[in-house]
């Protein structure tokens, strides 16, 4: 093998794994927003007291994350 095939190889791993990890994440947070949703749904869940503030930041972040949904 040639130094080029090794890099072109290595570099394609490197790749493949950015794109298993950036899908790893997006399953997470999926699964950490269902489990959010789902505890409120608890019998004696009680939401945390927060501020209008830190709530319309918290809103604001958890759309910012669907913005690339299509219409």
């Amino acid at each position: 093998m040639t130094d080029k095939t090794i890099e072109s190889f290595a570099k394609l791993a490197g790749d493949l794994t950015t794109a298993a990890m950036s899908g790893q994440g997006a399953g997470l947070s999926l699964l950490q927003a269902e489990m959010q949703a789902l505890s409120l749904l608890m019998p004696g869940a009680t939401l945390p007291a927060r501020s209008d503030a830190e709530r319309l930041a918290a809103d604001a972040a958890i759309e910012a994350d669907f913005d690339n949904m299509p219409v």
